[in-house]
């Protein structure tokens, strides 16, 4: 609340908890109805790592899981679901195309923790990003929900990722175009869903660094499936400050 009161202009809160366990589920659903009731204006993210298909070692995950996604429709404006095997793929696939051997956390897991915390703090970084530096095309998180979110029960939002490494030359290791390829792609999502497949109600495109606006919007309009009552939705924005290390990096909603 101190640091709420004291902000210039203060847009959203961010919440990112496991709604597989009662704590995180519980506690945190229950922060979001508080953070409701007091700064209604502000933007509400929710950022929830979802538990394995098989359930994993708590008993009551199903029970937890479906409580706190019917608090999230309500108290939360978007929702993004993580999941931790295609969290670990994503990781993997970063620390590859960076050059990196990733250390294990465990024996059934590939990628070690640090890596797997990386990927999402530099998704949180990425969509808050617009806020903290300058662009050509800077858009808030407010412009990002109403864009995506045409109903509010309907806020579940699937986030894909691509970091746009540099090589020696201090150049990107991968094209922009390639990036807004893989982007769509299974292994670059944080949920595990594949963007390619279905029908899409409306997308958003955050790039930051060497990215422009025809990089972001040609691939999406040409390819994309859209609904039949939305189409071309589509919500560009572009910051001018990289990720640290990287050329440029692509979010896509």
């Amino acid at each position: 609340r101190r640091e709420a009161e004291e902000a210039d202009a203060l847009q959203a809160f961010v919440l990112m908890h496991s709604i597989g366990g009662g704590t995180g589920s519980g506690l945190g659903t229950r922060m979001l109805g508080l953070l409701e009731d007091d700064y209604p204006t502000a933007q509400r993210l929710a950022l929830s790592v979802l538990p394995a298909k098989d359930g994993g070692d708590v008993i009551t995950s199903p029970y937890n899981v479906t409580l706190a996604l019917a608090e999230l429709a309500e108290h939360a404006h978007v929702c993004v679901p993580l999941e931790n095997a295609a969290l670990a793929g994503v990781a993997a696939v970063e620390a590859k195309t960076a050059g990196r051997q990733p250390a294990p956390s465990s024996s059934s897991s590939p990628t070690g923790f640090g890596e797997i915390n990386m990927v999402v703090g530099e998704a949180v970084s990425g969509l808050v990003a617009s806020a903290r530096f300058g662009g050509e095309l800077n858009v808030d998180l407010g412009e990002v929900v109403t864009n995506l979110v045409p109903h509010p029960e309907t806020n579940l939002v699937c986030l894909g990722m691509v970091t746009g490494r540099k090589d020696r030359m201090g150049r990107s290791k991968i094209p922009v175009s390639r990036a807004m390829t893989e982007v769509q792609s299974s292994e670059r999502s944080l949920c595990g869903a594949d963007l390619r497949g279905g029908l899409t109600a409306a997308v958003a495109a955050l790039g930051r660094g060497a990215v422009a606006v025809e990089d972001l919007s040609a691939p999406l309009l040409k390819g994309g499936r859209f609904v039949h009552w939305n189409r071309g939705a589509v919500k560009l924005g572009l910051c001018q400050r990289p990720p640290p290390g990287a050329a440029y990096s692509v979010l896509l909603m």
